[in-house]
């Protein structure tokens, strides 16, 4: 769940990675990009460059 809501920060917000996991309830960056690629099976920073790419 926070994962998810993790994802939509990143899809409509321009935060950094620290300000959306500690607003998605990581307790830490490292946590929530080790959650994040586990779960989705990349990186946050390469799902924002994967998803601005499609934009642009």
């Amino acid at each position: 769940m926070r994962l998810k809501y993790a994802v939509e920060l990143l899809n409509v917000k321009s935060k950094t990675m620290s300000e959306v996991a500690y607003e998605a309830g990581f307790s830490s960056p490292s946590y929530f990009t080790k959650c994040f690629k586990e779960f989705y099976k990349e990186n946050p920073s390469d799902y924002i460059k994967r998803i601005s790419e499609g934009f642009g």
